[in-house]
């Protein structure tokens, strides 16, 4: 005859009550959050020269908040007096909010926030344009957008 040991017995439905709470479904927390609000959109990155790069550029990438953006980079001046980098934000066709970053020599580092925090739905499309100024002449590259997404 076969015999037992009941401290065994014991322990498996001590065992099935742990598997079944770390099987069991709770509120999902984050889930809940992204219904309410978009909590992240994909960073951005641009490369926007003058007429040619060998007057002026901008590098640089964008960081999309909630409702402002955050942008990061800098703009190099080479063979121009000086050379300037655009930036307009915009909400649908709407402009909300400009800046602008200057060098006269090499390269000028920046990082800002751009938009308005009391706007809702906030800025969804940034457009950068880099000009020089050469000899009185003012050199512009194309507009360069940039959309969250």
């Amino acid at each position: 005859m076969k015999t037992y040991d009941w401290r065994h017995v014991t322990a498996i439905p001590a065992l099935l009550v742990v598997v079944a709470i770390g099987t069991m479904s709770f509120p999902d927390t984050a889930a809940a959050e992204s219904r309410t609000t978009k909590t992240a959109w994909a960073n951005d990155t641009f490369s926007v020269c003058s007429v040619t790069c060998s007057e002026g550029y901008a590098v640089g990438g964008i960081i999309w908040g909630n409702r402002t953006a955050t942008v990061q980079g800098s703009v190099t001046n080479h063979y121009a007096d000086f050379t300037t980098v655009y930036f307009d934000a915009f909400a649908g066709s709407t402009k909300v909010d400009s800046a602008t970053r200057s060098s006269s020599a090499g390269d000028v580092s920046y990082r800002f926030d751009i938009g308005n925090p009391d706007l809702p739905g906030g800025v969804d499309r940034i457009r950068v344009q880099v000009c020089s100024t050469a000899g009185g002449d003012r050199l512009c590259g194309s507009q360069y957008n940039e959309i969250r997404d």
